[in-house]
């Protein structure tokens, strides 16, 4: 059966969000140092105790009783309630012999009720002494202790008394440790929602380089283009350069190309066919640096033939050769304009 969707047109709910500490009203406006101390009672010094006074017979028993779960006096009257009872049970089970064999005659009837009464008494007094004794052997031997002894229960084993006695000294008792612990349970909460915080730093920060690393693999293909072409990053001399190229695009000024001679003294008139190394070494480097650098003016264009500026060229190569540190550095910046 497909399914159907269904009449009602309701907005799914969000979930309930969780508190991002145990308590929310804090907030990360000022975080307290969690310096966080071992004891609550830190002025406290323990002193050993050679003398210790003695618990009295209540005391005595108030321990044993919460030692062992119950109260001894209650378990002995139990013990001698149930031999008690076991009394009536016996002399019940006489009564019903003997009426059994007087055939139920009424002339014994009284001498059997006074027998039954007799020894209902002495069984009753017998299990009252023997049972009074019991009690009192066991409420001085099982469930007793010796009043000089330091008596510990099992699960306050390693506890410092003394520090309950200066606890209970202290000018507000009880209310100066509360305070304590309210101020270190208020630090514990805000180093918890400290590192809360800082996991879901740590979270996004992990996303953003999740992405970081999507994006260098997607344009990785670059890297491998480059180093596959042995293309490398201009060194530092031809970085300290590139500024003066820069300048010097808009320090020439072009000139109306006349004539220009080579080194045959053959005068040559540039039209549109000729080319810039025809002209000379000075056309030559101003139409190579206008291949490299964009113009940066509206009004100054350089052309494939033009002449001009040959004194800023002279200037920019005394930079050059300031950068480079060869004297000798024509190739050199040839080369680099070339590498350009």
């Amino acid at each position: 059966m497909p399914p159907t969707r269904t009449t009602t047109n309701k907005a799914p709910r969000k979930p309930a969000a969780h508190p991002i500490a145990s308590s929310s009203k804090h907030t990360l406006d000022a975080i307290p140092s969690a310096d966080v101390t071992e004891s609550i009672t830190a002025d406290y010094v323990y002193k050993a105790v050679t003398e210790r006074k003695g618990l009295n017979e209540e005391e005595r028993s108030r321990l044993i009783h919460e030692l062992v779960g119950f109260q001894p006096r209650k378990l002995c009257d139990d013990i001698s309630e149930v031999a008690r009872q076991q009394v009536y049970v016996t002399i019940s089970a006489i009564e019903s012999w003997a009426r059994e064999k007087s055939n139920h005659n009424p002339k014994y009837e009284t001498e059997l009720i006074t027998g039954l009464v007799a020894l209902e008494t002495l069984l009753e007094s017998h299990v009252d002494k023997a049972f009074d004794k019991f009690t009192a052997w066991v409420l001085r031997n099982a469930f007793e202790f010796s009043p000089e002894l330091e008596v510990v229960l099992p699960w306050q084993k390693g506890l410092d008394f003394q520090r309950g006695e200066y606890v209970a000294n202290l000018p507000k008792g009880q209310d100066t440790l509360d305070e304590n612990l309210d101020e270190m349970r208020l630090k514990v909460e805000q180093a918890r929602l400290l590192a809360h915080k800082l996991d879901l730093a740590e979270e996004k920060l992990d996303r953003r380089i999740n992405i970081a690393k999507q994006r260098k693999a997607e344009v990785g293909f670059i890297k491998q283009v480059i180093d596959s072409a042995g293309l490398n990053p201009l060194d530092k001399p031809a970085q300290q350069i590139l500024p003066t190229l820069l300048s010097l695009q808009e320090s020439l000024k072009p000139l109306e190309p006349s004539s220009s001679t080579i080194g045959t003294g053959m005068k040559i008139t540039p039209n549109q066919h000729t080319k810039a190394w025809e002209l000379g070494r000075s056309a030559y480097l101003n139409w190579a640096l206008g291949k490299v650098i964009p113009n940066t003016t509206s009004s100054n264009t350089i052309h494939s033939g033009e002449v001009g500026g040959g004194d800023k060229l002279i200037d920019v190569e005394s930079e050059i050769k300031q950068v480079i540190g060869d004297e000798n550095s024509k190739e050199d910046v040839e080369k680099l304009l070339e590498n350009l």
